[in-house]
């Protein structure tokens, strides 16, 4: 005799033999582990059954459940009476809901290992970044000082290199010995004169204009932005240096032949007496009071900034100068208070 039951869990159809009763197994559709119900009342035990019919080997016998109300895209493995499936073999065919929800968990697992890595990765990428960002700020307040501009010899400016021969040279810068080209405002005084193969470059207080002095290296922020760009200042400060140089020679030269007036050499109180005067963060730095801008006019050691400003001064701002393209190379603001 045989007892038929379903599956608590999927419903599927189970056969077994009666001498199975009471004995645990796995379902064959959905795998979960069952215990087979004791035989029906009146049924003789198992010893007492007639022997089934022999049946030649080439034809097993499949019970007629099989298959038997389950979806039609699943096959259960033939349950021969008598035995339930063996509970260590895992091969039992899967609801076909269950193998669903294994196939979800198994694509929704297929990303985590990659997402762990690329965190990870993110996150070292990040920690080196933020290693490696300066978060100094680069504003702040700074004392400044009045004083007397006595001290601040004049800049000896090389002319090797120039376009002029050397005998050409030496002629010119001959005559700017005997005769130096005055630059007067009222902002700056500036003079440029010769001596030997060099320019000897000046500038005085203006008529209506007192020295400011800032030294801006006492800020931290401004030490260790220029230990990242001090070079690349200068270098841009040398480049305008070397070009107006050359074309104050050759404006010079045609002042002196009557090709032009003393005039065209004005602009080169800007273009070469206070580039001249300065190094790289002087040179891109000005100072603001109210609307007025001023250029730093000399730097005697870097981070020393020198401003010629309206005398009464008691405070006025550091900035960036604005390149001809509206860039600042300069990020820094700093408020300056006088000291009285």
């Amino acid at each position: 005799m045989t007892i038929q039951f379903h599956c608590s869990f999927c419903t599927a159809p189970i056969e077994v033999d009666d001498s199975a009763a009471g004995k645990s197994g796995r379902c064959p559709v959905c795998a979960a582990r069952l215990t087979v119900p004791g035989a029906p009342p009146g049924v003789p035990p198992a010893a007492s059954v007639a022997p089934q019919p022999q049946v030649p080997a080439s034809e097993p016998v499949v019970p007629e459940f099989a298959g038997i109300g389950l979806p039609p895209d699943l096959t259960a493995p033939p349950v021969l009476p008598g035995a339930l499936p063996d509970p260590a073999r895992p091969s039992f065919a899967r609801h076909s809901v269950a193998r669903k929800v294994q196939r979800k968990a198994r694509r929704g697992g297929s990303w985590l290992i990659p997402g762990l890595f690329v965190l990870a990765f993110a996150g070292v990428m990040a920690w080196l970044l933020l290693g490696q960002v300066d978060w100094t700020p680069l504003s702040g307040e700074v004392a400044g000082t009045r004083f007397d501009d006595h001290d601040l010899e004049a800049l000896s400016l090389n002319c090797e290199g120039s376009p002029f021969a050397t005998g050409q040279l030496e002629e010119l810068l001959s005559g700017l010995g005997h005769e130096p080209v005055l630059l007067s405002g009222d902002l700056v005084q500036a003079q440029i004169r010769g001596e030997g193969r060099n320019l000897l470059l000046s500038a005085r207080s203006g008529a209506k204009t007192t020295w400011y002095q800032v030294d801006l290296l006492s800020h931290p922020g401004v030490m260790k932005y220029l230990a990242g760009h001090v070079g690349e200042l200068e270098a841009l400060r040398t480049a305008a240096v070397q070009k107006a140089r050359n074309e104050f020679l050759e404006t010079l030269n045609r002042v002196h032949l009557d090709q032009e007036s003393t005039s065209a050499l004005s602009p080169f109180r800007d273009q070469l007496v206070i580039p001249a005067l300065v190094q790289g963060l002087g040179w891109q730095v000005t100072a603001q009071v109210g609307n007025q801008l001023y250029p730093c006019i000399r730097e005697p050691r870097e981070g020393q900034l020198c401003f010629l400003l309206p005398e009464g001064v008691t405070q006025f701002e550091i900035a960036g100068r604005k390149q001809a393209d509206g860039s600042v190379l300069f990020p820094g603001h700093f408020t300056v208070k006088v000291a009285p």
